[in-house]
């Protein structure tokens, strides 16, 4: 199950496309995940993207900023890769 809210943001079609192509990279890592819940962000200037994963019983949450939204889910699926 993804999840994907925008808080001040409106989730287009080439957001959630990116999204989704950068989720898939994921699933190569860890078979078991339970679901994913992603929040893009706009506050003030700057683009927040926050990542909760739930693998087994373990939740992860990495969150990543910067001026751009592609770059900010970029930097948090990185921290995910780390």
């Amino acid at each position: 199950r993804v999840d994907i809210v925008g808080r001040n943001i409106q989730i287009t079609e080439p957001i959630r496309a990116y999204i989704w192509d950068k989720l898939s990279k994921i699933e190569r890592f860890h078979n078991h995940i339970m679901y994913v819940h992603m929040t893009l962000e706009i506050q003030k200037l700057e683009h927040v993207c926050t990542i909760l994963l739930k693998i087994d019983h373990v939740q992860i949450k990495c969150q990543a900023n910067s001026t751009d939204m592609y770059a900010s889910i970029d930097k948090a699926i990185d921290k995910l890769h780390n």
